[in-house]
């Protein structure tokens, strides 16, 4: 933050609308700064075990911290008592910042039940307690409607997995949240609303 550097960069991003010069000189130093990173973190990866979540690359990770770097240093140069670092401690907003942009982008190798599990699902599951393929694939033998993949014939036997409509899709929806761990008052609305769309439905 102190380095002139970072403050020729500030100023040259302020002038950097319209001037291709500028951009191409930025945006190349971006990639020189970024680089030696990137192999850091990919090291640092391997020896703890760790891998990045699907969809998530190694350029959206470095750059994603990059950004929060820069943020955070260029509040701090306006106005340092938003941005304090307790010496004390040895924390501070970035740090909180920098681990949370971790838990949600890394995941473990191998042994976790959250192996594989994209960012938004993380969240979803985070937030909701299961995620949207978990929704969407959970059947319910004790509701009439079924918006799992596949369907029964009158024998009993499986069809082909059909993809879900508009309306099934909702009704998954709904299925989470008739789950009892839900509030109360969401549970009954969600039940009433099922069973109303259910009934006008056809088989």
């Amino acid at each position: 933050m102190d380095g002139p550097t970072f403050r020729l960069e500030l100023i040259a991003t302020t002038a950097a609308e319209g001037d291709e010069v500028i951009q191409e000189a930025l945006a190349a130093n971006h990639q020189g700064a970024m680089e030696p990173w990137k192999q850091v973190y990919q090291e640092m990866f391997l020896a703890r075990g760790l891998q990045l979540r699907p969809g998530v690359s190694l350029d959206d990770f470095a750059g994603t911290l990059a950004a929060l770097a820069s943020g955070f240093a260029l509040r701090r140069i306006s106005n340092p008592a938003l941005v304090s670092i307790d010496t004390t401690e040895q924390r501070c907003i970035f740090g909180t910042a920098a681990l949370a942009l971790l838990l949600g982008c890394v995941e473990g190798v191998a042994g976790s039940d959250a192996t594989g599990v994209s960012v938004e699902d993380a969240v979803h599951d985070l937030v909701y307690g299961r995620s949207p393929q978990d929704s969407q694939q959970t059947a319910r033998p004790d509701r009439p409607c079924t918006t799992a993949g596949a369907q029964q014939d009158a024998s009993g036997e499986g069809l082909p997995a059909l993809p879900l409509s508009g309306e099934h899709a909702l009704i998954a929806e709904l299925d989470r949240l008739c789950d009892e761990r839900q509030p109360p008052e969401v549970r009954e609305a969600a039940v009433a609303l099922r069973e109303r769309l259910c009934a006008h439905m056809p088989d």
